[in-house]
């Protein structure tokens, strides 16, 4: 199996995982980017890793997916219900 079938199968996997759990892939999704984009801008502005910023991130990681399903879902809602009506155009 070579890297790109082995991305393109993970991907679907995810992709999947995100279709039939919505929350819990939001949840899974703000899980690992929020902790390596604070760990990415700690590098990049102190030059090194403060665990404990790195372990406050984490542990309220699942907030941040939480909301960002939230809002995700209040956009859509908008966009259905609220822009079809002439006084919103």
């Amino acid at each position: 199996m070579d890297i790109g079938t082995l991305v393109n199968s993970v991907f679907e996997q995810y992709r999947l995982f995100n279709e039939y759990h919505p929350i819990l892939g939001s949840i899974a999704t703000a899980q690992v980017i929020f902790p390596m984009a604070d760990a990415l801008s700690q590098l990049i502005t102190d030059k090194k890793i403060d665990g404990k910023k790195i372990r406050y991130t984490a542990i309220i990681s699942p907030l941040y997916g939480l909301m960002s399903y939230g809002v995700m879902r209040t956009g859509n809602f908008v966009g259905e219900h609220i822009n079809s009506h002439p006084l919103a155009m």
